[in-house]
């Protein structure tokens, strides 16, 4: 009961609680009644079990509606956290777009400053066989 309590406020609970004690009092001495009422009594009886139908019966309503009460806010907890997981993975989603767009642009826009990087290794490479061409030719002419 303590769980289903929980999602009341404070003044709501002790209302509860004390409608509860109320009944459970009302229904221990029933109880008590029934045990010491002699059996001939059959009119007596009645009533008393009419009553304790009534108070089981308003113990058994009360708790029904705190177990649903219990239930719907654990639902509404529920819905809040899958909406919030949805939510969130919307706003990756969106910022993964963004992500690969811009991974894309950088690629397309990295491609000429790659091939004059390629360029410049090339012309060094070029520059250097033919340095050792030249001096090939030097060793040669000598």
């Amino acid at each position: 009961m303590r769980h289903h309590l929980s999602a009341h406020s404070l003044k709501d609970c002790v209302r509860y609680g004390t409608v509860l004690l109320q009944h459970h009092k009302q229904l221990t001495a029933i109880n008590a009644q029934q045990k010491l009422l002699a059996p001939y009594r059959v009119i007596k009886q009645v009533k008393l079990a009419i009553n304790k139908r009534y108070h089981a019966f308003q113990i058994f309503r009360i708790r029904l509606t705190l177990r649903s009460w219990t239930a719907i806010s654990d639902l509404l907890v529920y819905c809040l956290f899958v909406t919030v997981t949805v939510l969130l993975y919307a706003i990756y989603r969106a910022c993964r777009v963004g992500v690969n767009r811009a991974e894309e642009r950088y690629r397309m826009m990295a491609i000429p400053i790659l091939q004059t990087f390629e360029a410049l290794e090339e012309a060094q490479q070029r520059r250097l066989e033919l340095r050792k061409e030249l001096e090939e030719d030097v060793v040669r002419t000598r």
